[in-house]
């Protein structure tokens, strides 16, 4: 997801025990979305693993309304697009300290040093269409919310959840280590 929609992200459109746990990337009151397109993106089996529900469920328990209520933009609640939550002292704080503590080390001579936030985005379109996965280009850009050319909006429109999900689900990032607070 863009930074955007996740710091807009209401835990009503966090469907866990949906047959297909995914999230909703729609407009609401919190923020909107690239060309108002709305889309499923389904929840992979590492993040489920990781302790994603918990984590929903304490939001719940709380009573917040945000999945990630702490998380706040600068200029109010309401954002015509994602460029102020992607400005947010935690977007800023995740380039400036997250992603070069976790890189320390690891980048080959002459790779790129500025990563950033919306890089994920990038790093995981790669990972789908990688050959061990292989997953076709439209499903990609359906659960990433790309558009997809003329004739395919034609003539596929929208793929319904039930096959992103079966083609993304077990999708998995090896090597990477998400610290948990303990």
């Amino acid at each position: 997801c863009r930074a955007g929609e996740l710091g807009g992200l209401m835990l009503d459109e966090v469907r866990l025990y949906d047959r297909f746990p995914h999230l909703v990337i729609r407009d609401n009151k919190f923020r909107s979305t690239k060309k108002r397109y709305q889309r499923k993106v389904p929840l992979l089996d590492q993040l489920i693993e990781l302790g994603f529900p918990a984590f929903v469920e304490r939001a719940r328990a709380q009573g917040q309304e945000r999945l990630f209520q702490d998380w706040t933009a600068p200029g109010g609640a309401k954002h015509d697009g994602s460029a102020a939550w992607s400005n947010s002292a935690v977007i800023r704080s995740f380039n400036q300290t997250l992603i070069p503590k976790a890189l320390d080390g690891l980048l080959v001579e002459g790779a790129r040093r500025a990563v950033t936030f919306h890089g994920f985005r990038g790093a995981f379109k790669t990972l789908l269409m990688m050959n061990k996965y292989g997953i076709q280009p439209n499903y990609v850009h359906e659960v990433v919310g790309h558009e997809k050319s003329n004739l395919d909006t034609r003539y596929i429109g929208e793929i319904p959840l039930a096959e992103t999900y079966a083609a993304v689900r077990s999708c998995r990032y090896e090597g990477l280590v998400i610290p948990l607070p303990g």
